[in-house]
């Protein structure tokens, strides 16, 4: 042994190649993705602070778009606020629990939420078998965890965050969202004066309004969801074509850690959620300021760096979930509220918000908008044709129709109307002196074109204007659109028209559905109004509104500790809010009508006790707070997932057939996807990763307001190729048409 030589240790190999910036890149993040892992004990859930929370009297509560404005500048800097209604509300729900109707319900792996992983399709289930299996699941997880001890929402939060962050355990929750509440059930009963879209109007002519508490007060409130969206002074309202989660409620069948995912509205609109029964629902929010929005994007998008390579836009299919306090260590303000029976829930525009159920439980949520919330579509709108995702309704559209009913509007929103019509109105007029340039040609005088309908937004309006999509951007063409004869159904916005097509622009046309000098008459009506409104101020001695701390344009330098501080009534209503649910346990068995076996198999009472005892509302002494005998969590989760669709290039091959007659004929637009299969590997905790194989469509647009009529950038960078440079194609530099945000606070972009 003495006489053996030592073996010489192998030197070191060298690495054959070294990763390229971009894997660097995804190892650097993967890594620090970890040191976040490791550190998640230094900062515990419940640090993150309370939101916002109002108790209205019965007088302040008759008119919900009028409360909403009186608290938004206060409330909106925590993006989520919740709304306690007075003592002696009591909406029932209606639900029909003997059902046999079964609606569809989406499988979250909920250890996996933080993957990005496309949901699946989970059983079909009546009302009252969902109530048996939520009931069910419910169970299991307290036998499992808290035999000896109380299952309080604070316990079952850090429970839900530790499944989520550490994939420590295995959970699967089937969620009952997004049901259509005209082909199913609303919790609320339904008007009869004509103020829902899917209500009736026998009583059309009744004019006083209902006392509040009786069976015709939750019927025809303003409160009640399904007529929200509707009410006097609600920019929705013009929008007379049913949009199910928009406009007409969507309900929501909650389970045990069931997940809404961190997500804002479409088009950036305000949400209003009702829990009308079962266990609470846990929210946290994000102020919808550019900065703070943008924030949490940037959070997402490093924490999830491997996912976003293949999907660009994963955060706009709602199947994420990652842990506020992730937020909070980045300096972006982020607040809690649970949600009990019988609360509302409002959202802000744009303000990111997320959460779970925390058993059994029945909500509804609906979108609504006020005037204010003008600056905020606009944003949306620039925003989804950066991923060419379709809107929901033309925001052109709408503000058009808006300026039809300048009597509904105050002095803010005038402006904020003014400088909108001003932006597109020379956007528009720019473009398309500098496309007629290139050679397009204007044939609206040849071809005849329907009128735009100002007064509302119908089915009629709706149709024409899914056939009127640009192909590249999917942008609605409201006021003008590029076509080609090499093509009958295909159009493009003027943003896009070299993009549209390889034929020469001579071979091109433009359609315009409204007129320069008809769009300017616009402007200077509202400009008009804005001066009577002003002139009206000066005489009565009244003060406009300031901006709220919420908008878009409003620079906000924050940090996590810049919430503005809760004093006074707020912080009292807060402190009040903590008191009513000391004590509170986490039902098993929610307190609906289910059949009595139900009940028995679970081992708990479904008869809920207002003020004590041992029903679903145990430890609340309801000092202070309404009758918490109705309500559920309801949020506008889960919207249908996005498809992004990459523009087809035509071949250069063209014909001089007629003029395409795509708008007077019932054919859609058709477009052309390219879809690929790709596997992604991603870090789940530490030292575990997990790899998912999905099948995705996507593009990669064009920055913020580029206003251009050249194609989005490629995934590769080809720029000396020339291949993808369609002939004819021009540019044109936004700041020749627009002004900067800092010359015009009208300016959008994201």
């Amino acid at each position: 042994m003495s006489g053996r030589s030592k073996r010489a240790r192998r030197p070191v190999q060298k690495q054959a190649f070294a990763p390229s910036a971009q894997e660097q890149l995804l190892i650097n993040q993967a890594i620090a993705n970890s040191r976040i892992d490791q550190g998640r004990s230094d900062l515990d859930i419940s640090a993150i602070v309370d939101g916002p929370v109002y108790y209205p009297t019965v007088e302040e509560f008759q008119h919900p778009l009028k409360y909403v404005n009186k608290i938004r500048a206060e409330a909106s800097n925590y993006g989520i606020c919740k709304i306690v209604p007075p003592q002696g509300w009591n909406m029932p729900c209606e639900v029909d629990m003997e059902s046999k109707k079964e609606f569809e319900t989406k499988r979250q792996i909920v250890n996996r939420l933080q993957e990005g992983v496309t949901f699946g399709d989970g059983e079909e289930y009546n009302p009252a078998s969902y109530q048996k299996y939520a009931s069910d699941s419910t169970k299991a997880w307290k036998d499992k965890h808290y035999k000896d001890r109380d299952m309080t929402p604070e316990a079952l939060e850090k429970d839900y965050w530790n499944i989520v962050e550490t994939n420590s355990e295995k959970f699967v929750a089937e969620y009952g969202n997004d049901i259509d509440c005209t082909e199913y059930w609303s919790g609320f009963p339904l008007s009869r004066r004509g103020r829902a879209l899917n209500g009736t109007s026998e009583e059309k002519d009744k004019k006083e309004e209902p006392e509040f508490g009786t069976e015709e007060y939750y019927r025809e409130s303003w409160w009640n969801l399904n007529n929200m969206p509707t009410m006097p002074g609600s920019v929705l309202r013009h929008v007379k074509v049913p949009i199910n989660g928009v406009n007409v409620p969507w309900l929501y069948m909650g389970t045990l850690f069931s997940t809404f995912c961190w997500h804002n509205e479409d088009n950036y609109l305000y949400s209003i959620n009702y829990h009308h029964k079962g266990a609470p629902k846990q929210w946290y929010g994000v102020p919808g300021t550019r900065k703070d929005a943008d924030g949490l994007e940037k959070v997402f998008k490093n924490f999830l760096m491997l996912n976003l390579k293949d999907t660009p836009d994963l955060l706009h299919h709602i199947t994420t979930m990652f842990s506020p306090i992730l937020l909070r260590k980045a300096n972006i303000p982020v607040c809690k509220i649970q949600q009990h029976p019988g609360e509302f829930i409002i959202t802000f525009p744009r303000a990111f918000h997320g959460g779970f159920s925390m058993g059994p439980n029945i909500g509804e949520a609906v979108n609504f908008a006020t005037p204010d919330w003008l600056a905020h579509g606009a944003d949306a709108s620039e925003r989804y044709r950066t991923f060419s995702r379709q809107a929901v309704f033309s925001h052109d559209r709408l503000m058009f129709t808006m300026a039809q009913y300048l009597n509904e509007h105050s002095i803010r929103s005038c402006e904020m109307l003014g400088t909108e019509l001003t932006r597109v109105i020379r956007e528009e007029d720019t473009l398309r002196r500098r496309l007629y340039d290139t050679g397009i040609q204007n044939v609206s005088g040849k071809v005849p074109l329907p009128r735009n309908n100002l007064e509302k937004l119908d089915e009629a309006s709706a149709n024409y204007d899914d056939k009127r999509l640009c192909l590249v951007c999917k942008h609605i063409c409201f006021f003008s659109a590029v076509a080609c004869r090499c093509s009958s159904s295909k159009v493009a916005c003027l943003r896009h028209a070299n993009w549209l097509c390889s034929c020469p622009p001579r071979q091109k046309f433009l359609l315009t559905w409204e007129s320069i000098p008809d769009m300017v008459g616009v402007q200077q009506a509202v400009s008009k109004h804005l001066k009577i409104l002003r002139a009206q101020e000066h005489t009565n001695g009244e003060v406009a509104l300031p901006e709220p701390p919420g908008s878009p344009h409003r620079k906000r330098s924050i940090s996590y500790n810049d919430h503005v501080p809760m004093t006074g009534k707020l912080l009292e209503n807060v402190q009040k809010n903590r008191e009513a649910r000391k004590g509170y346990t986490v039902p098993v068995c929610p307190a609906l009508p289910l059949p009595a076996a139900y009940c028995q198999v679970i081992g708990e009472s479904s008869t809920a006790t207002v003020g004590g005892g041992q029903g679903i509302l145990s430890g609340y002494d309801g000092s202070g707070n309404p009758p918490l005998s109705s309500g559920n969590p309801s949020v506008k989760l889960e919207s249908a997932e996005l498809k992004v669709e990459r523009a087809e290039v035509p071949a250069a091959a063209h014909t001089t057939e007629a003029l395409p007659s795509i708008f007077a004929s019932a054919n859609p637009t058709t477009t052309t996807t390219t879809t690929t299969t790709t596997t992604a590997t991603t870090t789940v905790g530490i030292g575990t990763t997990k790899t998912e194989t999905t099948t995705t469509t996507t593009t990669t647009m064009e920055p913020k307001r580029d206003i251009s009529v050249v194609p989005p950038a490629s995934d590769s960078d080809d720029s000396g190729s020339g291949q993808n440079s369609p002939q004819g194609a021009i540019s044109i530099d936004a700041a020749n048409v627009v002004k900067s945000e800092e010359d015009n606070s009208g300016s959008v972009g994201v």
